[in-house]
C-alpha cells in the first residue's frame, strides 16, 4: 500500500538539489564567509537526518483502527506530516491514513511507558 510519501521523499529532493549546487558553487568560488555559511547549512542538514534515524529507529506506531504495531520504512517517515509528537502514517495493515503518536520501542535503552 502506497501512501505517496515515496513520491513526495523524492519531490522534496528534486527541490533540494538545485540548493545544493548552489551551496557547493557558492562553497568553491565564494570568499570565507560563503564557505562558512555552506558548511554550517551542510552540519545543519546533517545532524537533522541524524536526529531522524535516531527516531526512526528507536519508534514505533499503533493503528487507532486496528491496532496493530508498524514500524515505516525510513522514507516514508522522513517524508511524513508530523505535528509534534503526532506523525501522518498509513497503516500497513488496514490501510487508514491517520495522525498516529509516536512510541518508543521497549527494547530501546531509554525506554519510558508513555502510557
Amino acid at each position: 500500500m502506497r501512501d505517496g510519501s515515496d513520491l513526495v521523499f523524492v519531490f522534496l529532493l528534486l527541490l533540494m538539489a538545485p540548493l545544493v549546487l548552489l551551496m557547493l558553487f557558492f562553497f568553491v568560488t565564494g570568499d570565507v564567509l560563503a564557505k562558512i555559511s555552506t558548511a554550517i547549512v551542510f552540519l545543519a542538514l546533517a545532524a537533522g537526518i541524524a536526529v531522524h534515524v535516531r527516531i526512526w529507529r528507536t519508534y514505533h506506531y499503533i493503528c487507532p483502527a486496528c491496532s496493530t504495531s508498524f514500524k515505516p520504512t525510513f522514507t516514508r517517515s522522513f517524508a511524513a506530516v508530523n505535528c509534534f509528537e503526532l506523525r501522518g502514517m498509513t497503516c500497513t495493515k488496514c490501510g487508514r491514513y491517520d495522525m498516529m503518536e509516536a512510541l518508543k520501542d521497549k527494547s530501546d535503552p531509554g525506554w519510558k511507558n508513555i502510557r
